[in-house]
Formats: C-alpha cells, sequence, structure tokens
C-alpha cells in the first residue's frame, strides 16, 4: 500500500432520490476500505437529502467525489460537475480514486 494521501475527497452516501437501499454497513465497510487506502472520507447516513443538495454539501466542502453503494458496485458522481462518472467495482473505484483521477 503507498503511503501517500490521494488527493481525492470522497462522501459515501445514499442520497435521498436514490432507489437503492444502502446499508449502514456498506457505507461503513467502504469507509474503512477507502480510508486504508489513505483516500479522505466523510460519510452521511442516514440519507436525508436529495441528490443536488449532496453535491451542493460536496462544493461547499471541496470534496471531489460523491460515491453510492450499491450492491457489487459504487456509483461515482463528479461533485463539480454534478455528472455521473461510471459504476465501479470497489477494487476499480480505489484504482481510480488513487491514480490521480481528481
Amino acid at each position: 500500500m503507498d503511503t501517500e494521501t490521494s488527493t481525492a475527497m470522497v462522501l459515501l452516501c445514499s442520497p435521498s432520490d436514490n432507489h437503492v437501499t444502502v446499508e449502514l454497513k456498506q457505507i461503513k465497510d467502504l469507509a474503512a476500505t477507502l480510508r486504508a487506502h489513505n483516500i479522505s472520507v466523510e460519510t452521511l447516513y442516514p440519507p436525508e437529502a436529495s441528490t443536488e443538495a449532496l453535491l451542493n454539501f460536496c462544493k461547499e466542502r471541496n470534496i471531489s467525489y460523491m460515491v453510492t453503494p450499491r450492491g457489487t458496485t459504487c456509483r461515482i458522481l463528479d461533485c463539480n460537475s454534478g455528472k455521473h462518472i461510471r459504476e465501479f467495482k470497489e477494487s476499480d473505484l480505489i484504482n481510480f480514486l488513487t491514480k490521480g483521477n481528481t
């Protein structure tokens, strides 16, 4: 594992307008995994805000990506543009976030 800290800052959450039920355990487990790879993580649970409100929250705090666990994948949105980047498997998400894709 690389000891350098990623420049990506991530919000792990499940927006209230998300149509997938995300358990707190999923959020905590993914947060622990990302932190183990030196990725800065904030978490919000339970889902009380819309995607738009969460994107504004991210912009105010200079958070790069909003990540929502979705079963075996994670949905990632770019907080600056509000655009969906893609669905990642957990290992691919870690690679994306640690390879300077901020």
